[in-house]
């Protein structure tokens, strides 16, 4: 048996967002890819930048296939299955592959179920709540506020994870004189809601993209030791609070209106009324 390689791909540093492909065949041949505000795949063109084929979408990710010449076709003429939000189609099941599940265009929903079940919703089969012409979902990733609502002398205590049960769950928190900041590593939403189930009271889990996972990962991890000052009136007040309230603002998440001292209670509330979809 041979193992002759037939194609390959150039990615950016961005998910999911191909550049590149390579045909790997009598004449080795390159497309180059172009994309909408989405990521979807809506044209491919030669090295000198002729046109080859373009794409489009229903609202929720039903391709067409057209020519050089705008003439609907019936597939990819150069079996590009790289297509709606970057994923990859299979044109014989008219199924999108999306890591952790497949989603079908046509029904516009998940074939599987959540793999969290109920805790992040009612609707274990939805895609990105029902607002594909906004939102993308390639890896499921989303941010978790979480409030332990009687710590602190009833002022409460503020943290936040990121992740999914694909890539794992990051939970950073400052946790000023009760042991210091923490960033721990869960490999699953139930493991890590099981072990802090008994900190936590309250939790809220927000839709992010793979960008904004990225800018909050950031900034929590550059923030986690800053120095834990709680005291509203201080100049350099710092504390479990202002951690999760940084990171969502960078990450383009709304906080609401900032309460006096950005104490963790009223802020975990103004957190929670200012992202009331979720999934």
């Amino acid at each position: 048996m041979s193992c002759n390689l037939t194609r390959s791909y150039l990615y950016s540093n961005r998910i999911d967002e191909l550049l590149q492909v390579t045909s790997h065949t009598a004449q080795v041949t390159s497309y180059y890819v172009y994309h909408d505000a989405l990521g979807s795949t809506i044209a491919v063109t030669d090295k000198d930048q002729n046109l080859i084929e373009t794409y489009q979408y229903d609202p929720y990710g039903d391709p067409r296939f057209f020519d050089d010449q705008g003439n609907q076709i019936p597939e990819s003429s150069i079996q590009n299955r790289y297509l709606f939000t970057g994923r990859e189609w299979d044109g014989e099941t008219g199924l999108q592959y999306t890591r952790a599940r497949y989603y079908s265009p046509r029904l516009g929903r998940f074939l599987q179920r959540d793999p969290i079940g109920y805790k992040s919703g009612l609707n274990l089969f939805s895609y990105v709540v029902n607002n594909p012409l906004n939102l993308i979902d390639p890896w499921g990733l989303d941010a978790v506020v979480l409030n332990a609502e009687d710590e602190a002398r009833g002022f409460g205590h503020n943290a936040i994870a990121i992740g999914n049960d694909i890539v794992g769950w990051d939970y950073y928190t400052q946790d000023g004189w009760n042991g210091g900041p923490a960033h721990k590593h869960y490999s699953s939403y139930e493991e890590m809601m099981m072990d802090l189930q008994n900190r936590y009271n309250r939790s809220r889990r927000i839709i992010s993209n793979s960008d904004q996972d990225q800018v909050m990962r950031n900034v929590a991890e550059n923030n986690l030791n800053t120095k834990y000052d709680p005291w509203p009136w201080s100049s350099t007040r710092y504390h479990c609070g202002d951690l999760v309230s940084d990171s969502l603002q960078a990450g383009g998440i709304a906080i609401g209106d900032e309460p006096y001292g950005n104490r963790p209670n009223e802020a975990y509330e103004r957190i929670q009324e200012n992202n009331i979809i979720f999934y």
